[in-house]
């Protein structure tokens, strides 16, 4: 009996010293340290939740670890997320020296829009796609049917940011995607003057100012040149929400965005971006325009409208936006 006792008190000391060895060197772990890395193991079977997370490197650690871990990141391409981080880094470095507005003065921008259900918030210039991009919220806020989509301007079908006190919209701040739509400025200008002056109620106002001010009569005149806007804007600076400056409107350097779109690359942002928020079931394909898209882009848009113009007006008008240029990533190509 003595002999027994003796020979199950060596292997119980066995057994544990093996135990032991398998723990320290990893080649045995608990179940909740397999649980918190989303591994369940059941018995003759394995049910994978694993986090497919690209793993963090030193590049990625420019998105906040909150932001990293709350969207869907492992599904859009690697290569999309270096474009995002550089964007990003470029705005970071030249907001840098800049001094962070009072949370007051963002209660200010109602063009700044929020959804809790997907943890949006999201800011698009106007004449950047901004209808479709609203129509995307629209959408992902439960206030339009996918199947149907009708654009609704009223105010009743968005939430501003501004609208939620200040220790909700702090945690938004930090927790939710934050969305910047943006465009070349010098596009923008000409996206402003083909839909908002040539067809729509600006034009007498940039005639009567025209009129007033350089002593001509263009009243009779079917179309106002491009020429003649862009003097008025160079006279009177961006003072319509259509050509508005984006410090103005969406307060890229106290929001702290996690992805710039550019509109020049919506058919690649605006899918990955769906797919960040986990809704690309939802939204299989970013809504069409309500108007004929311009079949030129970029540089070729430029030069089709700016070639002719005089090159100080020119000079005037890049003056007013090239910060606002390089802060995004924008130049000018003529």
């Amino acid at each position: 009996m003595k002999m027994k006792a003796i020979f199950l008190t060596k292997t119980t000391a066995c057994v544990l010293t093996l135990w032991a060895l398998a723990y320290f060197t990893g080649i045995y772990k608990p179940m909740s340290i397999d649980r918190e890395k989303g591994v369940i193991n059941g018995s003759g079977t394995s049910l994978q939740t694993t986090n497919n997370l690209p793993k963090r490197n030193q590049e990625h650690n420019s998105i906040d670890k909150r932001i990293w871990e709350s969207f869907g990141w492992d599904k859009v391409p690697q290569n999309w997320v270096s474009s995002v981080i550089r964007r990003k880094q470029r705005l970071k470095d030249r907001c840098s020296a800049r001094k962070t507005a009072p949370f007051n003065y963002l209660k200010k921008l109602n063009w700044i829009l929020v959804d809790d259900k997907y943890k949006l918030i999201l800011c698009t210039m106007l004449k950047a796609a901004s209808r479709n991009w609203r129509n995307v919220y629209q959408i992902l806020s439960g206030r339009q049917d996918p199947a149907t989509v009708v654009f609704k301007g009223r105010k009743e079908y968005y939430t501003q940011l501004y609208s939620n006190d200040y220790k909700n919209n702090s945690m938004r701040l930090a927790s939710y995607l934050k969305i910047l739509v943006v465009r070349h400025p010098l596009e923008r200008l000409v996206s402003a003057y083909k839909e908002q002056v040539l067809f729509r109620f600006l034009g007498p106002r940039v005639k009567t100012y025209i009129n007033q001010q350089y002593k001509r009569n263009i009243t009779l005149q079917k179309h106002i040149s491009f020429s003649d806007f862009l003097q008025y804007i160079a006279d009177n600076g961006p003072n319509n929400i259509h050509w508005a400056l984006v410090e103005d409107f969406c307060k890229p350097c106290d929001v702290q965005y996690d992805v710039i779109v550019h509109h020049e690359d919506l058919t690649t942002d605006a899918p990955n971006v769906l797919r960040l928020l986990g809704a690309e079931h939802l939204i299989a394909q970013f809504p069409s325009s309500h108007r004929k898209i311009e079949s030129y882009r970029n540089a070729t848009l430029i030069q089709k409208y700016y070639s002719g113009i005089d090159r100080e007006l020119l000079k005037k008008v890049w003056d007013i936006y090239k910060e606002e240029a390089s802060f995004l990533g924008y130049k000018l190509d003529l």
